[in-house]
């Protein structure tokens, strides 16, 4: 199972086929965290039900496939344009798992840009109702499983991007510190402290601390 749909007609621009014949092209060879990044906007939003990030590079670690199913094989079955911005690319994956054969149907739903040609949303639904005896209740498990710490990296990375872009602005245009001498120890120096961006910048770290926590509770919760 390695073939490309093609039949497949695309309705919309060039730039947008180029993209879908790219990602079918990676679906079929199964490059999970080696497909072409070319298709993708820098920050796409990725979604298969499991695994949830925000940025391109989220793809880097995504290696389910690679890591539980034993000789997988992958082929899409049809690409289509719901309209000018939205795709439809459906394909099959077989292996085998703990418990028995897997057969997969995956949906794969994806947003374009029309002008650049690039995915700005990636969602997939994953149908395990053809997995042989109980290898689809371990897939959908090992889903899970192997995406909650994936996701709590992520958030917890994306979190410290926004505090260093914080920090960032807030040294936009500051003036560099008075330095005052101590009225009862002329040998005595110091600066002003406590400024409001001090504040602001404590407040910020301590709401992506919390923020962090309710993600990781989050993520553990979804494996019950």
């Amino acid at each position: 199972m390695s073939e490309i749909c093609d039949e497949f007609v695309c309705k919309s621009s060039p730039a947008v086929e180029g993209s879908l014949r790219q990602i079918a092209a990676d679906v079929c060879a199964l490059r999970e965290d080696k497909r072409s990044k070319a298709p993708y906007a820098p920050d796409v939003v990725f979604d298969d039900g499991a695994r949830v990030f925000q940025g391109v590079e989220g793809f880097e670690t995504h290696t389910f496939i690679r890591d539980v199913v034993g000789n997988a094989r992958a082929a899409v079955t049809t690409m289509s344009m719901r309209n000018g911005e939205t795709a439809i690319i459906e394909w099959r994956l077989i292996g085998d798992a703990p418990g028995g054969e897997c057969d997969v149907s995956i949906k794969t739903t994806l947003t374009m840009n029309l002008i650049t040609g690039r995915v700005v949303s990636h969602e997939e639904q994953w149908d395990f109702s053809k997995c042989g005896g109980s290898a689809g209740a371990f897939l959908k498990t090992a889903r899970l499983a192997a995406a909650a710490p994936k996701n709590v990296a992520d958030a917890a990375k994306k979190a410290a991007d926004g505090l260093d872009d914080l920090a960032k602005s807030l040294d936009v245009g500051k003036k560099e510190e008075e330095v005052f001498v101590d009225p009862n120890d002329p040998m005595k120096f110091f600066t002003e402290s406590n400024k409001p961006e001090d504040d602001y910048l404590n407040y910020a770290l301590f709401v992506a601390a919390l923020w962090l926590v309710f993600e990781g509770l989050k993520a553990t919760q979804t494996l019950h």
